[in-house]
């Protein structure tokens, strides 16, 4: 009777797997910020980490969790994965939209042999690829970083201080912006310390993939941070910086499997401090 109840367990653990890493959910958070006068309330979609996974035909089960009325949407890398050819999973995910995207590298990207076909290919969809740069939005500075990796292989990296990179590119993408309000799009969370050094008001990362495992919510193990990463999943702030880390949608390898870390669209609606 004991392994007929361990067994059943055992599958009943494993259907609740497949089921949460097969159906997104969305999150959502309200907050207030001081925008330009002329922005009463901003509604931005953030996505992340795709790696080219399929959610339904032609990722149905991802429209149907969509609203009409986003403003922005941004894509923090990684929507296909280096390790195998193909994006067109990817690019029905773009085709959902029909808002203003914005994308950013993500490590993958940054060792995908076909990167410059898909780029070209957002691109003639109207995607904005930012490529260490500043867009203006409404008189909102909307930055964009590279993913500061390279590979000379789809699995080996070019060694170099990424972090000194990030850091040498934030400076020169910020030093002659004004005082307006400052969104970032960066893959990596871990360098949410030079975010705030350079007083970006709103950031959205992905790349942790939420620590694949969760516990009392704490991601269990993330590129870039190891175990038990700090800023790995959640809502970071620190002095008027804060941070959204996307759990994201897709895994590392197709046999991966998320436990207890559903994949994750994320919605952010920004009601101007101003007018409230």
């Amino acid at each position: 009777m004991i392994y007929l109840i361990i067994f059943i367990t055992i599958l009943l653990f494993l259907v609740y797997i497949l089921f949460e890493n097969a159906n997104p959910i969305v999150n959502t958070h309200i907050i207030y910020k001081d925008l330009p006068s002329s922005i009463k309330e901003l509604n931005i979609l953030h996505i992340s980490d795709l790696h080219n996974y399929q959610f339904g035909k032609k990722q149905s089960k991802i429209k149907k969790l969509l609203k009409n009325n986003y403003d922005l949407i941004f894509i923090t890398g990684d929507i296909i994965d280096r390790r195998y050819l193909g994006h067109g999973n990817a690019i029905d995910l773009i085709d959902l939209f029909n808002s203003e995207i914005f994308f950013v590298t993500g490590n993958h990207e940054k060792g995908y042999r076909d990167f410059e076909k898909l780029k070209e290919i957002l691109i003639s969809k109207g995607v904005r690829v930012l490529d260490d740069e500043v867009i203006n939005y409404k008189g909102i500075s909307i930055l964009g970083v590279n993913d500061p990796s390279e590979y000379i292989s789809k699995n080996k990296k070019v060694k170099k201080d990424i972090r000194k990179d990030m850091d040498q590119v934030l400076s020169n993408i910020t030093k002659n912006l004004s005082e307006e309000f400052k969104i970032l799009l960066s893959h990596r969370p871990e360098f949410f310390d030079l975010y705030v050094k350079y007083n970006i008001d709103l950031i959205f990362s992905g790349h942790t993939h939420g620590g694949q495992a969760r516990i009392f919510n704490k991601g269990v193990f993330s590129s870039g941070q190891g175990f038990f990463g700090k800023y790995c999943g959640g809502i970071f702030s620190k002095n008027n910086t804060v941070m959204y880390n996307s759990r994201g949608l897709g895994n590392n390898f197709p046999f991966a499997k998320r436990i207890f870390n559903r994949p994750e669209i994320i919605e952010v609606i920004i009601k101007n401090a101003k007018n409230n």
